[in-house]
């Protein structure tokens, strides 16, 4: 009975590393995971195991266990390739550390950052004074590693710890990173998404902030603002730009309704709101910074449910 149960147990193991182990790997500490479609990579250090991380490639695999076997000063014999120390990237003591802590959902194979299965997107952050610090949500997996690197600069210098050595883009906080993902050559003005934003700062506040359509009018628009507050100290984009009114400026500054349907404005949160009308019942979209993103989460949800939409020329 016990050689039954003993036989019965192995067979069960064995099944169960078919289904999670596909494939097999003529390199050292690398195995292939049917749920994700990559190589990934272990080492065994110390009676524990230690994570590496996902590849495409069996190779590069191979090559991220020999690099971190070299870290723990392994014997060399134990390598799939020969490796000079030298070599090695300085990412990897970083790698080593937090690998315990962000195996579960880390999917790349840059430092901080991670695919998100229910956004769909790249997720990129970083860990400062014991603290999680969310970057933002990118398309691409290297947009979001840039990410990481410009703000790992800012807040280490050149003790950074990044994912291109190569690479030297000016450090930035999370912040700036957040208000101004795109920049513009015009003076005071910053694209986000498909909207261009005009704004102008006093004492490092911003006083003004209005959308357009195009970068052009977002241009011309923080012109006619900075005549209003700065006078003839006013550095322009353009010459000969006429001046915003009192009436004009107040007006954008305290914007209280909207023109698009279904957006408004929430003073208490300064943000716009989308929202529709369904069965009876007020549906919230969300809560968006720019009035002209609310028209667009509205036209997304009204097109789903076959009803008219706002118009908005020069935005896709």
């Amino acid at each position: 009975m016990e050689k039954r149960l003993q036989f019965i147990w192995i067979f069960m193991l064995l099944l169960i590393r078919q289904y999670t182990i596909q494939k097999t790997s003529k390199y050292a500490g690398v195995s292939y995971r049917k749920a994700r479609k990559k190589w990934c990579a272990n080492i065994y250090y110390d009676g524990k195991q230690q994570w590496v991380g996902y590849f495409e490639k069996e190779i590069d695999a191979a090559k991220a266990y020999d690099k971190v076997m070299a870290y723990y000063n392994a014997d060399v014999h134990k390598m799939n390739f020969a490796i000079d120390l030298a070599e090695a990237p300085n990412n990897i003591r970083r790698r080593i550390r937090v690998a315990g802590k962000i195996k579960r959902k880390a999917s790349s194979i840059y430092l901080g950052v991670h695919y998100s299965d229910r956004l769909h997107k790249w997720k990129a952050e970083i860990s400062h004074n014991k603290q999680c610090i969310h970057i933002g949500f990118f398309n691409s997996e290297t947009e979001a590693a840039s990410a990481y690197d410009k703000v790992a600069r800012y807040y280490h210098g050149e003790n950074a710890v990044t994912n291109f050595e190569g690479h030297h883009s000016a450090p930035a906080s999370f912040i700036k990173l957040e208000r101004h993902p795109v920049t513009s050559h015009y003076r005071g003005v910053c694209r986000h998404k498909n909207i261009w934003l005009a704004q102008i700062k006093v004492h490092r506040k911003r006083v003004w902030s209005r959308e357009y359509k195009t970068e052009v009018e977002a241009a011309e628009g923080y012109d006619r603002a900075a005549r209003y507050y700065h006078g003839e100290k006013a550095q322009t984009n353009f010459s000969g730009t006429a001046i915003l009114s009192h009436v004009e400026i107040r007006k954008e500054k305290c914007p209280s309704t909207s023109s698009y349907k279904g957006v408004s404005y929430c003073k208490r949160d300064k943000r716009w709101i989308a929202q529709i009308k369904l069965n009876g019942k007020t549906k919230y979209l969300g809560y968006y910074k720019m009035e002209l993103e609310a028209a667009l989460a509205y036209n997304a949800e009204a097109a789903k449910l076959g009803r008219p939409l706002n118009i908005i020329k020069g935005v896709a």
